[in-house]
């Protein structure tokens, strides 16, 4: 009994500050395009997809060979983008909801719990510029833009961060996080030619640090844990 109390406080401890992050698309539902030259576009419709849309476009800005867009290639749920050797391309993802009627004024900060957007990066030879732009209904708007780390051999899990705090005004007022009507991702391989980069989710995170009480409760629990094992030998 001892050991399971001190077990429920270590867990505890653990989900203090924590939230239930909000997906936006785990990238599970296939969807390809092929850029030759292009632009290539398609929608794609599903549950699994916030707002239920998901409406993508490739352009090839240079190069001779077709540059891809693919979704859950082979079933492993990312985003993988592939230029050929001399070539380079521009991937347009939206998220505006069934027929451009809006993912719901959603509020992406959860209540206050979620402060960025959160992209892992399962591969990539080279960087690439990655854009977030998120659109209110009453039509502000606000952008921000990072490189991607790269060199990145994978299979791998590397957050790729974007603070709400950095977004850049774009339209009118910017955005307010707690009423998004829309999403656009935005990933330039032009820093390189031939860069192939692989994403794996996209949602938002907290990057907020557990309270000093939460961690002393933690360590209160997992100490007990030990305790409780050496008692059990």
């Amino acid at each position: 009994m001892f050991r399971k109390t001190l077990t429920a406080i270590a867990f505890t401890a653990l989900t203090i500050g924590s939230a239930q992050a909000l997906t936006i698309d785990d990238f599970s539902f296939a969807q390809g395009l092929s850029a030759n030259p292009g632009p290539s576009s398609s929608t794609a419709t599903d549950g699994s997809i916030i707002g239920g849309d998901r409406d993508a476009t490739i352009v090839r800005d240079s190069g001779s060979q077709p540059a891809t867009l693919i979704f859950d290639s082979g079933g492993n749920g990312t985003m993988a983008i592939s230029n050929a050797t001399g070539g380079t391309s521009t991937s347009t993802v939206l998220w505006d909801g069934v027929a451009g009627a809006g993912i719901g004024s959603l509020d992406f900060t959860v209540g206050g719990a979620q402060d960025a957007f959160d992209l892992r990066v399962v591969a990539n030879d080279f960087a690439a510029a990655v854009t977030i732009t998120v659109f209110t209904d009453a039509g502000n708007a606000a952008s921000l833009t990072h490189n991607s780390p790269g060199g990145i051999s994978g299979p791998a899990n590397i957050p790729f961060l974007f603070e709400f705090a950095d977004f850049v005004t774009l339209l009118g007022t910017g955005a307010d996080f707690t009423s998004i009507g829309a999403i656009v991702l935005d990933v330039d391989t032009s820093l390189n030619n031939a860069t192939d980069i692989e994403l794996d989710f996209f949602g938002t995170t907290t990057t907020t640090v557990p309270e000093p009480a939460a961690l002393a409760i933690l360590g209160l629990g997992l100490a007990g844990l030990g305790f409780a094992r050496r008692r059990r030998g």
